[in-house]
């Protein structure tokens, strides 16, 4: 049985008020009841205190902000939810024990002079920019399954999609989008055995940190780690651990999320004809599809927080050095905010979701992101409109509890024709790692 994103009535014989007071989100319930949960929190409790079941080995006591003019109070301050790191991360991080995603942890003025590094490769601009060639490479793999009147959207188009792009953008080696985003997806989807996904993801940032060192080295190198070289953090060079930590980030958000918001579009659309034909009906409308579909189908359920100072945010009283979850994915539910927020409705007159988040840590790939899937959808459209998914082959991820997705999402069409010829070097990196 896979989650119905249109469905959100609650269920008689799931309590959705006793499940979120642990927020087991990495439960099967949290999957299969995803809907039901994330309407049920702006509704009912905007804020409240959890003893949280995910994401450290044992519980963990949390403030759960999911009332959007709550997140809004709070979440775009860094004196109210700061996004310091943890006691021990940065020495951790500077003794290449693990990589701390930058500029996720700094708070401003440090976390901007990181931006300031990565935002020219995925501003507006830049998105412009790659945008023709993000064209051309979404048409070749489309050539690529075509005339089979089959394909995997997922695994197929959106996967090498996203991972090649996040190559170009970050300055490796594009011959390794597969080996870097198979471990990502095994690592935020929790989709293995935990043991094995630990020492997969020890091996991969030792090849993370051996590629930037080289590759840092050499004059010719483009993108993120190419503008590393001259870069400066507090007036000083930056050093090779923000890099990594840069680069880590970059990846983790590169190669899953726009990947997940694909996936969960393309289910959506296929069961809901009327939604697809609106489409069918006006490409044009494109666009505000996918911010109905980010609002809607938010790829990252929540960020955490530490709370900088005592506050009261609606009722709750929150204090200094707590930990806080933002939860975008319920904000974009909100009744105060979006009128009929858990129905599906294009043509919102206006669509202020706070998937991208809000605040000086805003998702720095946003325009890229929205450019990514706009093609994806674009050539979908134009060439395989009759597009229907197979549901008894859809795979939803393991874990939603930090992207919400399909791991395959298989299609059926009705073939068509190549509209260019076959590309050696396209096939060669798509044959990597296989």
């Amino acid at each position: 049985m896979h989650p119905r994103e249109e469905s959100v009535s609650e269920s008689p014989s799931f309590d959705v008020a006793e499940y979120i007071t642990r927020f087991r989100v990495h439960a099967p319930e949290f999957a299969a009841h995803h809907n039901e949960i994330i309407a049920h929190i702006p509704q009912k409790c905007p804020v409240f205190h959890a003893h949280m079941e995910a994401f450290s080995p044992a519980p963990i006591d949390i403030a759960v902000i999911g009332g959007y003019d709550a997140i809004m109070a709070t979440g775009r301050f860094a004196d109210v939810m700061s996004s310091l790191p943890e006691p021990g991360q940065v020495e951790a991080a500077k003794a290449r024990i693990a990589p701390m995603n930058l500029p996720t942890f700094a708070d401003p003025p440090l976390a901007f002079e990181y931006r300031r590094v990565v935002e020219g490769f995925v501003s507006p601009k830049a998105a412009n920019e790659l945008e023709p060639r993000v064209r051309a490479l979404v048409s070749k793999l489309v050539d690529r399954f075509i005339e089979t009147g089959s394909a995997d959207i997922v695994r197929d188009l959106a996967q090498p999609l996203t991972a090649m792009l996040t190559m170009w953008v970050s300055g490796l080696p594009e011959e390794k989008w597969r080996r870097y985003s198979d471990c990502i997806h095994r690592l935020l989807w929790r989709d293995g055995d935990m043991a094995t996904l630990s020492r997969e993801i020890a091996e991969v940032q030792a090849e993370l940190r051996a590629d930037i060192s080289r590759l840092r080295a050499d004059p010719d190198t483009q993108g993120v780690i190419g503008a590393s070289r001259e870069a400066k953090i507090e007036g000083r060079p930056i050093e090779e651990w923000e890099v990594e930590g840069m680069l880590w980030l970059l990846l983790l958000g590169g190669v899953d999320t726009t990947q997940a918001l694909t996936g969960s579009a393309m289910v959506f659309l296929s069961r809901n004809p009327g939604h697809k034909q609106q489409i069918l009906d006006d490409p044009a409308i494109i666009p505000d599809a996918i911010e109905e579909f980010l609002r809607f189908n938010a790829p990252v359920l929540a960020t955490p927080r530490t709370v900088a100072q005592d506050i009261e945010v609606e009722g709750v009283q929150l204090k200094k050095g707590e930990r806080a979850l933002l939860c975008w994915a319920a904000a974009n539910r909100d009744p105060k905010v979006f009128e009929r927020p858990n129905e599906v409705i294009f043509d919102r007159p206006e669509n202020r979701h706070l998937t991208f988040s809000v605040g000086p840590h805003r998702c720095l790939g946003s325009h890229t992101a929205r450019m990514e899937i706009r093609v994806m959808l674009q050539e979908i459209f134009r060439r395989l409109p009759d597009f229907r998914i197979v549901e008894d082959k859809l795979v939803f991820a393991p874990d939603v509890a930090v992207i919400y997705g399909y791991k395959t999402v298989p299609v059926t069409f009705t073939p068509g024709r190549r509209e260019l010829p076959p590309d050696p070097g396209l096939e060669a990196l798509l044959a990597q790692g296989r």
